[in-house]
């Protein structure tokens, strides 16, 4: 797509019919054009080239803290893993008020992003992830954000999940008028809140808490999102870790088990899934007990859930695009028996560990 240089195309674009006043005014900047890049904007301007990205509702403190974890890390020798910090504006904000929406101002990086069809680019992928999760485990943000912290807090979190989820089948049973969104749902939720009931049992079972608690001394920080499309490799070779929108405060068994999901997903491959859980080991071992955290995390439903929420919370309003998320989610969380079984056969035949499973997916695991 070719870059925009007229002030009338940047408002068509963004919405904002001062953007230029706006970077002038906040950091000094003469805007010179702009090209829509995968979801976020790229401004050249007098001074080089940055990133634009809008600030979802409830996010200005977590770019705060990214922007804290991002001036931590970068004290660190030897960085395996770069993350682009929020550039302050001339006030010492990490974000500034446009017209219509907050944004955020990034720096502009080059790269390519990764092809993800040889085993060794999984595998160092998987290596830099342990380095990320190792560099943060003394990461103390000034202020600990409590919608973005998750560290000891992933059952009160998966109780309040399950009583939505117990709303949402009562607001689509009860509209007059059902939507498609809501028809699918519904033939969903049983079982959903079925594999919710199990989670919550099996948490308290394994004694999650305490796990998660010992497992916070290897990482403090979770990507939330660590996908082929939120990576790129830079001209040195170092990873750079992109889309900063579901960072929490987390033990890295939620970042391995959404990767793991995600390599399973693109290529329905146990060995792919073994060579995540090696690569990763070489830097940072895992223990018996993260590896029942991994399999409680890949039951966890998120995607679905976080596509509920904005259907029946954020009350979204529906579109075809919310239908096609939601089916996805439906089509993933139907893979998950078959995952679940593979990863707890690699996990005892290849890395003779063992950790508690849920019976009744054991089982069914063995006939999909």
């Amino acid at each position: 797509m070719p870059a925009f240089k007229r002030t009338e195309d940047w408002a068509y674009l963004t919405g904002e019919e001062r953007l230029g006043d706006w970077l002038s005014l906040h950091y000094g900047l003469v805007l010179q054009s702009i090209e829509p890049v995968g979801g976020v904007v790229r401004l050249d301007t007098d001074q080089g080239v940055y990133v634009l990205k809008r600030v979802r509702f409830g996010e200005k403190d977590r770019w705060q803290g990214i922007r804290e974890l991002a001036d931590f890390l970068s004290g660190k020798k030897d960085r395996k893993v770069i993350i682009p910090p929020p550039i302050l504006t001339q006030g010492r904000k990490t974000f500034f008020e446009g017209y219509r929406y907050p944004y955020v101002l990034l720096p502009w990086i080059e790269g390519v992003t990764p092809t993800l069809t040889e085993a060794e680019v999984w595998r160092n992928l998987s290596r830099d992830m342990a380095y990320f999760h190792l560099s943060t485990k003394e990461f103390a943000p000034v202020k600990i954000m409590e919608k973005w912290n998750r560290l000891g807090n992933w059952h009160p979190w998966w109780s309040k999940v399950y009583e939505q989820m117990e709303i949402f089948h009562l607001a689509a049973n009860w509209t007059s008028i059902p939507t498609e969104t809501d028809e699918t749902w519904l033939n969903i939720s049983s079982y959903s809140m079925g594999i919710m009931e199990n989670l919550l049992k099996y948490y308290e079972q394994i004694d999650g808490e305490k796990l998660c608690q010992e497992s916070a001394a290897y990482g403090k920080v979770c990507h939330g999102r660590w996908h082929r499309n939120n990576l790129l490799i830079d001209p040195d070779g170092v990873t750079v870790l992109l889309d900063w929108n579901e960072a929490v405060l987390d033990v890295r068994t939620a970042d391995i088990a959404d990767w793991l999901l995600y390599a399973y997903g693109r290529t329905s491959s146990r060995e792919v899934m073994k060579i995540i859980l090696s690569g990763y080991q070489e830097v940072s071992p895992l223990t018996e007990g993260d590896y029942a955290l991994i399999y409680a995390r890949l039951l966890f439903p998120g995607r679905l859930i976080r596509h509920l929420q904005n259907v029946y919370l954020n009350q979204s309003k529906p579109r075809d695009s919310t239908i096609r998320h939601i089916r996805k989610a439906i089509e993933i969380e139907e893979k998950k028996i078959r995952v679940l079984s593979v990863y707890a056969q690699l996990v005892r035949n290849h890395f003779q560990q063992t950790f508690p499973e849920i019976d009744w997916i054991h089982e069914k695991g063995k006939h999909v």
